[in-house]
């Protein structure tokens, strides 16, 4: 896994099981891709978090009390005793990215100046759970990429995912 994720213009591999093209039309009029998928999740642990609203709360700057929350648990337990059905209990995570490429025969994302903008707290567990379990075996998770150079469209979107009712 070549994963040095930061917000300079090198381009972050990811592997991943399945990716489907999802744009609208309005996402093609404006230069917009949408793509979803499944990715092995230790592929996401490195991803920056840079444009997210909120970030996993156990390590929040500032925060005093660095203890799991209930979801945090509920995650953790899903991978420890469920691992087989974190996919689909889990809300996966969602990727904005100014530029990508795709390697369908060595099924490989290639973006750019990348950052989850929703799943941080999922990043955080998936993060603690592969350091105590290192030899764990091949988890899945969904993930949403947005392509886009739209700055303040990655903005709305970031808000808009962190907080809906």
């Amino acid at each position: 896994m070549k994963n040095n994720a930061t917000a300079s213009g090198q381009p972050v591999e990811l592997a991943f099981h399945s990716l489907r093209n999802i744009s609208s039309p309005e996402d093609v009029a404006n230069n917009r891709k949408v793509l979803c998928g499944h990715i092995p999740a230790n592929q996401i642990l490195t991803l920056p978090t840079h444009e997210n609203l909120r970030q996993y709360l156990v390590d929040a700057v500032g925060k005093k009390k660095r203890a799991l929350t209930q979801v945090h648990k509920a995650i953790l337990e899903t991978l420890q005793d469920h691992p087989d059905i974190f996919c689909v209990l889990n809300g996966g995570v969602t990727i904005v990215a100014r530029e990508v490429d795709t390697d369908e025969s060595k099924k490989k994302l290639y973006i750019k100046k990348a950052s989850i903008i929703n799943g941080a707290q999922t990043q955080g567990v998936l993060k603690d759970f592969f350091e105590a379990n290192p030899d764990a075996s091949d988890i899945s998770i969904k993930f949403e990429l947005i392509v886009t150079s739209d700055e303040d469209l990655i903005a709305d979107i970031s808000i808009a995912r962190n907080f809906q009712n």
